[in-house]
């Protein structure tokens, strides 16, 4: 049960890079915000969001080990 929700969350957390690179997972998206309401279709947004933030934030923290670790900085 507990591994389900992670999981969830996970996928909705990488759902954001999936909805700006396949158009099919768009349409699909909005078809199931149409039929589900708008509140999946902001908890989908927020998770998006956050996933795609969190991947520059990641990405920020790993650019600064590398300059640490060559330069000293």
């Amino acid at each position: 049960m507990i591994g389900d929700i992670i999981l969830d969350l996970l996928l909705a957390a990488f759902s954001g890079w999936r909805y700006l690179f396949s158009k099919s997972y768009r349409k699909s998206k909005h078809d199931e915000w149409k039929k589900k309401g708008k509140f999946f279709l902001v908890w989908d947004f927020i998770f998006g969001f956050a996933g795609i933030l969190l991947s520059f934030v990641v990405a920020y923290f790993l650019f600064l080990l590398v300059m640490f670790i060559l330069y000293g900085y």
